[in-house]
């Protein structure tokens, strides 16, 4: 505990090497990451059927209404996606370039068209009349790795001289960077909607004790969406009497969570501040969940992945104390 605490504080920003297997392993996990936001009902018959005779690829919308539609499914005919047989095509082409992207082979253009695809299936599954960015995480990973690569290839063709990371750090470091620009932009749209102000997020949080009404309308959408009534005495309902009965405290309570995300670059000071960072965020999700019923699965896969980062732990647990190998080196 005290080697952890020991320079707890110290800016390693951008100075970390990550090893290879760090980098393989998160590949490994973020494939399975990527596959099952881009296609979840594929991969839930595939567990759910053991005799594989349900089992089918077709998870993507071939109908939309266009004029409700936000983004490139507004704007572009994306229909013919969801289609056979485009879309079984569509499935195969997306399993080649995971397998390009696990095995580290022309990771410039893996990353590129798996950006792409996940765009467009995106832009057909997230954005027609039930607007989420439950997904849109994936995606700014997938922009990160691309932008790492395609700037290693450049300066590699014609600034060979400049140094800089080596690869699995490069990789790594640009999808922590997206990662904390993805809670810091959430952070920043809560401050401008809720009036702007000097003090960030000042008026969202003096404006907390209205999620009580939040709250109640989820517990309704509960029954009106899937007739599925939440028992009396639920978290849900504990913590809407909790905030009508007690909004100063509600809001003391709620203010870490709108910091947590206005300062998410901090995640990427160093591997201790990255852990607890990560764990911290996971933890806001868990209790959204719970208190909401609204899941954020992805995001707290990435903050997972590439935050918490458990197997480089478990190796400095066993082995790298041991050897003296430094945390953030």
């Amino acid at each position: 505990m005290k080697t952890f605490c020991k320079s707890l504080f110290q800016n390693r920003f951008g100075k970390i090497t990550y090893f290879s297997w760090e980098w393989g392993l998160m590949r490994l996990f973020f494939a399975f990451v990527v596959w099952h936001a881009a296609f979840p009902a594929t991969v839930k018959t595939f567990f759910a059927d053991s005799d594989g005779s349900k089992f089918a690829l077709t998870d993507i919308r071939e109908e939309i209404d266009r004029e409700k539609a936000n983004g490139l499914a507004h704007w572009f005919d994306l229909e013919w996606m969801g289609r056979l047989p485009v879309e079984t095509g569509l499935h195969f082409v997306f399993v080649a370039l995971l397998i390009f992207y696990l095995s580290g082979k022309l990771p410039l253009i893996a990353t590129g068209l798996l950006l792409l695809l996940y765009s467009l299936i995106g832009a057909i599954e997230s954005s027609p009349a039930k607007d989420h960015h439950a997904t849109q995480i994936v995606g700014m990973v997938l922009l990160g790795q691309f932008l790492w690569f395609a700037f290693e290839a450049v300066r590699k063709k014609w600034f060979p001289k400049i140094g800089g990371p080596d690869r699995p750090t490069g990789a790594i470091f640009f999808s922590q960077q997206l990662i904390a620009a993805a809670y810091t932009v959430s952070a920043i749209s809560k401050w401008v909607n809720s009036g702007g102000g000097l003090i960030p997020g000042a008026n969202w949080v003096s404006q907390v004790p209205n999620i009580a009404v939040q709250f109640l309308k989820n517990r309704q959408q509960s029954y009106f969406d899937n007739l599925e009534t939440i028992p009396p005495n639920s978290l849900n309902e504990k913590f809407t009497q909790f905030v009508i009965e007690n909004p100063t405290l509600a809001m003391v309570a709620f203010a870490p969570a709108f910091f947590l995300e206005f300062f998410a670059i901090l995640a990427v000071w160093n591997r201790r501040i990255s852990l607890l960072y990560g764990t911290a965020l996971i933890a806001m999700h868990l209790g959204i969940a719970a208190i909401m019923r609204l899941p954020f699965v992805y995001f707290e896969a990435v903050c997972l992945i590439f935050l918490v980062n458990v197997p480089f732990w478990v190796w400095w647990l066993f082995e790298g104390r041991k050897q003296g190998a430094k945390i953030d080196s």
